[in-house]
């Protein structure tokens, strides 16, 4: 089943478990590729007011730069497919010059967009369902030769689940290719975590990125 298939499976929640012939039953849906933290993930969520709109900050006097993104998505349990409604989903990244609002990055006075919110918490509804609005994030070196490809960082939690953090890449950006996290990972891996995005006349990114956890032990 390719991605897109998965992702619109998963989104409805019609996703279906598949059954061995020793009548076992596998993951219906890949589950969502741990990545590392990286040491910008925001110490003080009450600095800005962390809601779903990051491309305006309350008593700025403008929005955010950057082309504008929305994204959407499902949280769901990797085995049934079935939505996980109540769980935290908190999304951080950089501006639309490469930068963090995190001391060891740029603080407040450092940062080139101060109309940015760079961080929102979301908690999903009923179906699992959670979105957001956003700037798609800026590449950055990393290091040496290494430049990082647009992301965002996610962090779920949801009871009786594995915490999860993760990152979300965008599908078709020629830095993907060479990214030593994504190049770390299956196929498979690296599919659970690129997002398709499409533009529309507005030149508004839209785009879907549904995160499968796993149940505790």
């Amino acid at each position: 089943m390719n991605r897109r298939n998965l992702l619109k499976m998963a989104a409805s929640g019609a996703g279906l478990a598949i059954t061995t012939t020793a009548g076992a039953t596998s993951l219906c849906a890949t589950p969502t590729k741990a990545q590392t933290e990286g040491p910008f993930y925001p110490k003080d969520w009450n600095l800005y007011e962390a809601d779903a709109d990051m491309t305006f900050v309350e008593g700025k006097p403008a929005l955010a730069n950057g082309q504008l993104t929305l994204i959407m998505g499902q949280v769901i349990d990797a085995l049934t497919c079935r939505p996980i409604k109540n769980s935290t989903v908190d999304v951080w990244q950089a501006n639309a010059y490469g930068q963090y609002f995190h001391e060891r990055d740029a603080t407040e006075a450092e940062l080139k967009d101060k109309n940015f919110q760079y961080r929102c918490r979301i908690n999903t509804n009923n179906e699992g369902m959670f979105s957001f609005k956003t700037i798609k994030p800026s590449p950055y070196p990393a290091g040496g030769d290494w430049v990082r490809p647009p992301h965002i960082h996610f962090k779920v939690f949801a009871d009786d689940y594995k915490e999860l953090t993760t990152q979300m890449y965008f599908e078709g950006d020629p830095l993907n290719s060479a990214d030593r996290i994504l190049n770390s990972m299956s196929d498979r891996e690296k599919d659970s975590v690129i997002a398709v995005f499409e533009e529309d006349e507005s030149k508004v990114l839209h785009g879907k990125f549904n995160i499968s956890l796993v149940a505790e032990s």
